[in-house]
């Protein structure tokens, strides 16, 4: 059955689910919200984000992006009654070097250029603030108190009600699209292979499917230079520590250890733990399968745990009870890929994490709707790789 559109957003994880909010919120007409997975578990990684959101980076363009989104994060209705979407937690930063917690003056200049908060902290100081950290392994950290903890997948379900209960936004699930639709330099529509949709004829069409999103834009004839990696995360078997915390799913401040490159939650009476600290692991795009996991790798975290045992001596009394090895988007830069591509009406919107997902959707509303992205966004602009 063909359908019409003005804009089709492929991907409803929570870039897809914030563009389509946003577009509606700005009263446009007709958006169509395509997901090969589930609305509410979709196949992408958002469904397995561990959910940090950080408002303060060196990055100006990321600090921005990351104010910007919590504050929506801040209104959204809760997506599940009396379940927590947003832990207001806020960011500890650790350094194990005197280098390291140099730099931290560094991106506390950047957010008090911008207005935000942080505060350099002691190795004791960082201890209260993190009860299971060794103060005798670091030199100090920094705490960011408007990072926090989100629930990604509650999030862009209640980014994708409030859009659908504005009438202008419809979402559909379990329909894959399969290509996108190109005619004279221009995008006409897509094809899915959902047989009660499998062709919207639509001007406008935006790539929110990360990973994925290299395949649809080939067969547009556009190269995404954007990389699939695999990203370890595991939870441990109970922490005796956090038996005292444990009706919360969170209480402690999200934490990274940044001079080995882990960082790690609260899950209730568990730690969840992800780590970057060891090869890469790059995906081919055209070999990724229906979910952005992949099996967890106990050897690639080997030494990653023995680092983390050294900064948590409680880890000794537990063990790792489960893990994936799940699956993000990279650019050669670190900067996402945003706007309109070489072929008209074809616009990206790939390679932005969670936390700056709210203000991405914005962005990219803004751009398509007025011709301008509200911000410079010359550091992620998709016409840097053409």
């Amino acid at each position: 059955m063909t359908r019409q559109a003005n804009v089709v957003v492929i991907g409803a994880g929570i870039i897809g689910s914030s563009v389509a909010y946003h577009l509606a919120d700005m009263g446009v007409e007709g958006v169509i919200v395509l997901d090969k997975g589930s609305l509410a578990d979709s196949d992408g990684s958002t469904s397995h984000a561990p959910g940090g959101l950080r408002t303060l980076t060196v990055s100006k363009f990321f600090t921005k992006l990351g104010i910007a989104s919590r504050q929506l994060y801040d209104q959204l209705p809760l997506a599940e009654p009396g379940q927590e979407q947003f832990f207001r937690t806020g960011l500890v930063q650790v350094a194990s070097t005197a280098e390291r917690f140099n730099s931290y003056k560094r991106i506390q200049e950047v957010g008090a250029s911008l207005g935000v908060a942080s505060d350099l902290l002691s190795p004791e100081q960082t201890a209260e603030l993190i009860p299971l950290l060794d103060p005798s392994q670091i030199v100090g950290g920094m705490l960011s108190p408007t990072s926090g903890v989100i629930k990604t997948s509650l999030v862009a379900t209640s980014m994708q009600r409030v859009a659908a209960a504005t009438g202008r936004a419809l979402f559909y699930d379990d329909t894959e699209v399969t290509d996108v639709l190109v005619d004279n330099g221009r995008v006409i529509g897509v094809r899915t292979a959902n047989p009660e949709i499998d062709h919207v004829e639509c001007p406008q069409v935006v790539l929110c499917n990360n990973i994925w999103a290299p395949v649809l834009a080939s067969k547009a004839g556009i190269n995404m230079p954007l990389f699939p990696g695999e990203h370890q995360y595991i939870f441990t078997t109970p922490v005796p520590a956090l038996a005292s915390r444990a009706e919360r799913e969170v209480t402690m401040p999200l934490c990274t250890v940044d001079d080995i490159s882990i960082y790690f939650r609260q899950h209730h009476e568990r730690l969840g733990i992800g780590s970057y600290h060891h090869e890469a692991r790059l995906v081919d795009p055209w070999a990724i399968p229906e979910r952005a996991q992949l099996p967890f790798t106990p050897r690639d975290f080997d030494e990653a745990w023995d680092l983390m045992r050294k900064h948590l001596p409680d880890l000794d009394q537990v063990e790792v009870e489960s893990g994936f090895n799940g699956m993000f988007a990279f650019t050669a830069d670190h900067y996402p890929i945003l706007g309109e591509s070489p072929v008209k009406g074809l616009w990206s919107a790939v390679g932005a994490w969670l936390s700056y997902g709210s203000e991405v959707g914005k962005v990219m509303a803004r751009w398509m709707t007025e011709g301008d992205p509200g911000m410079d966004v010359t550091v992620a602009d998709i016409n840097r790789f053409h």
